[in-house]
């Protein structure tokens, strides 16, 4: 049977560095949770940690991991990291401080439901660069910022 070891000290240890080079160039990261699939224990031992203050953002692709991370430090800024599916809209807004938005549809769907929870949700635009995959259109750019700046609950944070 498989068995996956997760070293939470190094992970520590690692966040340490981290910290310490992004401070000296002024810089802010994010912590990408992914690989721990919300593992409660490690995520405890590691958000408990000191070095967590130095973070700026916990992202990962998983509303459950989300949830562990908010039950457990709520004063942490988290993000979903993959493009919001519109079905996923309500629990990403309650979940996740910012998000990656890929379409003007999703995005008025995410300042209804960040105005329902009395929120100002900062959104991430994804632009396609012509892979055909995900974003914003190119021609389309100007049109959805002029939309996007005009909705009371959301917060454009970048590209």
């Amino acid at each position: 049977m498989a068995e996956l070891l997760i070293h939470t000290d190094r992970i520590i240890g690692n966040i340490e560095k981290i910290n310490a080079i992004m401070k000296k160039h002024g810089a802010q990261w994010t912590l990408i949770s992914k690989v721990l699939s919300g593992h409660k224990d490690s995520l405890h031992r590691i958000l408990a940690h000191d070095s967590v203050e130095g973070l700026h953002i916990i992202g990962d692709s998983r509303l459950s991991s989300l949830e562990v991370i908010k039950r457990l430090r709520p004063d942490i800024q988290t993000m979903y990291i993959k493009p919001v599916p519109q079905n996923l809209v309500p629990s990403i807004v309650q979940l996740a401080d910012i998000s990656l938005i890929s379409s003007l549809r999703t995005l008025h769907l995410m300042n209804e439901a960040a105005g329902r929870n009395g929120v100002r949700h900062k959104v991430i635009v994804m632009i396609e660069l012509g892979e055909l995959r995900e974003g914003i259109v190119r021609e389309n750019i100007v049109d959805f910022y002029r939309q996007a700046f005009a909705m009371d609950n959301i917060v454009v944070i970048g590209i």
